[in-house]
């Protein structure tokens, strides 16, 4: 146990949306990344992208779901699910800003 003359850490708001959109930032770059590399995928960079957002959309809403259903001291939050899509759609229009530069340099 803490001691009592310790005072309790702020509350930060909605830190918990920030941890989603970091974590689905992260996990989007370095999943599209996996992909990417793979010199057999290159010409398919656009189901890519597609394939990203659908693994990290669909792993999302199954843990949110997952949380809702089997667990008894937390809950589904559609919020989060709202972030986590933000955090896959930023990292993805980061990819797409990134590759078309590369492109650009590589001629």
């Amino acid at each position: 146990m803490p001691p009592k003359n310790v005072d309790e850490l702020p509350k930060i708001p909605h830190l918990d949306k920030v941890a989603h959109f970091v974590f689905y930032f992260i996990f989007t770059i370095l999943f599209f990344l996996t992909f990417q590399n793979n010199k057999e995928n290159v010409k398919k960079v656009a189901n890519i992208y597609i394939l990203s957002f659908v693994v990290a959309f669909s792993l999302g809403i199954c843990i949110e779901w997952l949380q809702n259903t089997i667990t008894q001291d937390r809950s589904g939050d559609l919020f989060d699910v709202l972030f986590n899509t933000f955090g896959t759609v930023v990292a993805l229009i980061g990819m797409k800003y990134i590759n078309k530069k590369l492109l650009i340099n590589v001629k």
